[in-house]
């Protein structure tokens, strides 16, 4: 290690090396390291003296010439120094840091869990860290660094050292709470809502912490509450005590339909204790309601159904008890994803109540209205013949593959015209598009594939009208970064990114033959299950209810980047100037007589102490600017969906009661090694 110095007028120059306790620092004053220590009077760790009055430059007090330095002590070691030069009546400085550790965290059921990477980004085995005076060492079978959970959450500073704490760095930290949260999803097929008949009631729930997912093991006192009104007010509960929860299926538990049904109101509860409040039981709960039946309550006799055959959509005006309402005309509005407005279009029923729409193409939404009444018939469908949950981001390495799923129009279109208009891949610096990288998109069966990506940020956009509304993409940040892969992050120099969901899951072909149903399945796991619903007529929300759980994104982080400092020109002042002179001026003889031990009567008592010392702007040793602080990216919030609710204003308030049998629903099948699910 060496250092180039401009020296001018300076034909002596003292060279100090102070090696700064980086342990005892941080924790004591909290903040990083700069140029602005006050060293004043302290005895280096080595000093040196250099006489450049042997050349003219050095003689010279015009002259400014270049001096190296070599500091061969500091190779190979960790840690940082102070190099202070004294020459002329003027200090330098130069701040040297060797060696940055960095954090990487986790939440864990227990606390937040910690590892500690060197500058190769490799995990440091014996490494500790301190936070608010306490130190945490490794867990010695996890081998992370468990910091229990707070009372007051937020950004904290956190000393990353070793184990003999020769060498430590001060990094940032999230500190979270121990806040816990019942995510559940409901479903119960509407065509199983018959009075008299049994319905099938399918709970996914799962224990969030913060943005994790913990064992459902860690709850105590579960409990269902099922409630049933009917249209007379008379309200029936029921309770299902400890219902086994699952992370690998969906529980379900079979209720008997009453008669006259109104509404339906399920709830689960239950109890997790809070170990950062000493063991105290929270409550966690959800819920979930369905108003059925809503025609009953009004005067009207006849409503809109609407059903699919093959490929052709087919509506059906129908009265309460099912019975076919011919030769009426309906008023039917068309919202196609090419127009701006409505396409209306006046039908009217055949023999059987019937009107045949056909296959609908690019059309996203209709309704029907009954021209002599202002309510709709039905209310309106939306024509989502496929739904998927994308990520709101998706962190890889560079020179890997990312596979995204497609929708059914786009997997299996063979039009790259419609493919290049509805894909599209930009790279983003500094929230600009300052890029198009089109050519790296291909279409592989039902998924997008992307190669060749280097290292930086992209946006990927998809847009498909027969599966989302008009005018809605689906936006997916793709960040790419060349390091290293650590536990589930992926560190570099630049940032470090957090893997979620590699593999996302994707109906790969659904065939009907003799012998059944077949479902083939890609990137499923032991946690994968299929659930299967026939219904007669097209529900307004089907089994993907179950789907609709909390998605945090990743999160990533940039590391603190704190370069070496120099500071030059301060004035040491004419004290410490008149010292550091008498230390090499030529020694003669002086005054003999032996020196008082004890003054009786100072004229001035002071603190010597340099912390009080109050010194001049110039004579002061000011910090360096330089540098800047890491910054963490905590994992996105889940996009809200909206809540299911059969509301007596749309087509889920229709009475169903008409049909001769309930709709037939299969939860929990597993696939096989194949990810192949068969019905028979």
């Amino acid at each position: 290690m060496s250092l180039d110095l401009f020296v001018k007028n300076a034909p002596k120059l003292i060279v100090k090396i102070y090696e700064i306790n980086t342990l005892s620092f941080f924790l004591t004053h909290q903040r990083q390291l700069n140029t602005d220590l006050a060293l004043d009077g302290l005895v280096a760790n080595r000093e040196t003296t250099h006489d450049f009055t042997a050349d003219a430059a050095g003689r010279s007090p015009f002259r400014r010439s270049v001096r190296t330095f070599k500091f061969p002590e500091l190779k190979g070691r960790r840690g940082a120094w102070v190099i202070e030069f004294i020459g002329g009546g003027k200090s330098s400085r130069a701040l040297v840091r060797k060696g940055q550790w960095s954090l990487l965290q986790r939440t864990g059921p227990a606390g937040d869990m910690l590892t500690v990477l060197d500058e190769k980004h490799e995990p440091v085995k014996d490494a500790v860290v301190w936070l608010e005076g306490r130190k945490f060492a490794p867990d010695e079978k996890s081998g992370f660094i468990l910091v229990p959970f707070t009372q007051q959450p937020g950004a904290k500073p956190i000393v990353l050292a070793d184990a003999a704490g020769e060498f430590a760095t001060l990094a940032s930290f999230e500190h979270h709470a121990e806040q816990y949260r019942l995510d559940a999803q409901f479903h119960i097929e509407r065509e199983q809502l018959l009075a008299r008949r049994e319905a099938t009631l399918a709970v996914r729930a799962a224990l969030l912490l913060g943005d994790a997912q913990v064992s459902p093991d860690l709850l105590t006192d579960t409990k269902l509450t099922i409630t049933s009104t009917t249209l007379d007010g008379v309200s029936t509960t029921s309770e299902v005590k400890a219902p086994k929860l699952d992370p690998a299926k969906d529980f379900t538990h079979t209720i008997t339909v009453p008669e006259r049904l109104a509404s339906l109101s399920v709830t689960l509860t239950a109890k997790v204790e809070n170990l950062s409040k000493g063991g105290h039981k929270q409550d966690v709960e959800a819920e979930q309601s369905w108003q059925v039946n809503g025609i009953d309550k009004t005067h009207r006799s006849m409503d809109g159904h609407v059903s699919k055959f093959a490929d052709s959509y087919i509506y059906e005006l129908l009265g309460k008890n099912g019975e076919p309402l011919t030769d009426r005309p309906i008023d039917f509005t068309f919202m196609h994803r090419e127009f701006r407005n409505g396409v209306y279009v006046t039908l009217k029923t055949d023999q059987k109540g019937r009107i045949g729409l056909g296959t609908l193409a690019g059309v996203f939404s209709f309704g029907a209205k009954n021209p002599q009444e202002p309510k709709e018939l039905g209310g309106g469908w939306g024509l989502d013949a496929f739904r998927l949950t994308w990520p709101r981001a998706i962190h890889i390495k560079e020179g890997e593959t990312v596979k995204v799923p497609l929708p059914p129009s786009l997997s299996e279109a063979n039009n790259p015209n419609e493919q290049a208009r509805s894909l599209s891949l930009l790279e983003v610096r500094a929230g600009t598009f300052t890029g198009n990288h089109d050519r790296k998109l291909r279409v592989e069966g039902v998924f997008l594939v992307i190669e060749g990506l280097p290292a930086g940020d992209f946006s990927l956009r998809m847009r498909n009208g027969d599966a989302w509304e008009k005018g809605d993409d689906r936006e997916i940040s793709i960040r790419v970064t060349k390091g290293t892969v650590v536990q589930n992050w992926i560190a570099s120099a630049n940032r470090a990114l957090e893997i979620r969901d590699p593999l996302l899951l994707q109906i790969a072909s659904t065939k009907m033959g003799d012998d059944g149903l077949t479902v083939q399945l890609a990137n499923w796991n032991k946690f994968t299950r299929v659930h299967i619903a026939a219904t007669r007529f097209l529900p307004e929300a089907g089994l993907f209810d179950l789907g609709d759980f909390s998605r945090f994104g990743p999160s990533w982080s940039t590391p603190d980047k704190f370069p070496n400092l120099f500071a030059a020109g301060r004035d040491i002042g004419d004290e410490y100037r008149y010292i550091l002179e008498r230390r090499y001026t030529k020694l003669f003889p002086g005054n003999m007589l032996t020196r008082p031990g004890l003054i009786l009567n100072p004229w001035e008592v002071r603190s010597t102490d340099l912390q009080a010392q109050s010194l001049s702007a110039m004579q002061r040793a000011a910090g360096t600017a330089g540098g800047r602080g890491g910054k963490s990216n905590p994992p996105a919030p889940p996009e809200a969906e909206p809540a299911y609710a059969m509301t007596p204003e749309d087509a889920r308030s229709v009475n169903l009661d008409f049909l001769a049998s309930t709709a037939p629903v299969l939860f929990n099948l597993t696939p096989d090694e194949k990810g192949v699910v068969r019905i028979d």
